[in-house]
């Protein structure tokens, strides 16, 4: 008598079947794990070009204020300082001093800011 070798049509079937049922319930995993590991990383980015912002902006903000714009890669940024409040100088004196806020905003599609940082810095009245 002859025995057979390998696998018969049915065999093979139901392993294709319970390959591709795996497979259907692992794709969905995969691909929200690779949107999510990309959001982080354009996030990540974000932040680098914010805090780049603010350093630059938190500089100039104890004499300026104002709305600045620009471009960094495939990110755009808005830096605005405000004056938040003013006081006079010691004992009265003449000179006055403005507490001042930096805050920049960076956007990937000019909809909501990915990133926002905020700091505050003192300047003078003028």
């Amino acid at each position: 008598m002859r025995v057979q070798e390998g696998f018969s049509l049915i065999e093979v079937l139901v392993a294709l079947a319970v390959a591709a049922l795996f497979f259907g319930i692992l794709l969905p995993m995969v691909v929200t794990t690779l949107d999510r590991t990309h959001a982080d990383a354009s996030r990540a980015e974000a932040l680098r070009v914010a805090q780049s912002q603010i350093e630059i902006h938190a500089v100039i903000a104890h004499d300026m204020g104002g709305r600045f714009e620009g471009r960094d890669g495939s990110f755009a940024w808005t830096a605005t300082i405000d004056q938040t409040e003013t006081g006079a100088g010691a004992q009265g004196a003449a000179s006055s001093f403005a507490l001042r806020r930096v805050r920049v905003d960076v956007f990937q599609e000019r909809t909501q800011p990915i990133v926002s940082l905020e700091v505050y810095r003192v300047g003078v009245v003028r």
